[in-house]
């Protein structure tokens, strides 16, 4: 074998670890995106779970506002009517959080979908339907446009008031309120 037939050798092996080494590479950043769309959506749970669930699992007053509130603005008393908003308007800038993941690459398409859907079922209920008109103009438009979207095109779909715990909840809340 002469110098030109081992340059030529050299160069083929090292064509073939330069294709390795890519096929690896693209492995790794596969991995890397699936691993940054499995933290998306476990801080947005997460966050969720902390900032909305927990604060009405933890306060019984607020959440017979946050009940009576979905159900009607009429069922609570003017000084509860902020608090209903606040927890309302945290629910739907939750979806700010989605959706900038989700422009990202980082959150899927279905997952999005999933919580756009859950937050329209909010807003489906009568008294987070009247405040709606109020503070959308305070969110992302492609989220309000997202979200009005989703309102005019099934405005009877499902709410989170045909959840039979929020059912038994708002049961509750006007007992207790009688």
């Amino acid at each position: 074998m002469d110098l030109t037939q081992l340059a030529n050798l050299g160069e083929f092996i090292g064509g073939i670890a330069v294709l390795a080494t890519l096929a690896y590479l693209a492995l790794q950043v596969r991995q890397n995106t699936s691993t940054l769309q499995s933290a998306a959506i476990q801080t947005v749970i997460s966050d969720y779970r902390s900032r909305h669930i927990a604060s009405l699992m933890s306060d019984a007053d607020l959440m017979s506002i946050f009940v009576r509130g979905l159900q009607g603005l009429d069922r609570l008393e003017p000084a509860e009517r902020p608090r209903f908003f606040f927890v309302l308007l945290d629910v739907v800038l939750q979806a700010q959080t989605v959706m900038e993941l989700h422009h990202r690459g980082t959150l899927s398409l279905a997952d999005y979908e999933v919580w756009i859907e859950g937050i329209a079922g909010y807003l489906r209920a009568p008294g987070a339907r009247e405040c709606w008109e109020d503070f959308k103009w305070g969110v992302d438009p492609e989220i309000a446009e997202a979200l009005s979207s989703r309102l005019t095109q099934a405005p009877d779909g499902p709410s989170i008031l045909h959840m039979q715990c929020i059912q038994v909840a708002g049961e509750a809340a006007l007992g207790s309120n009688r």
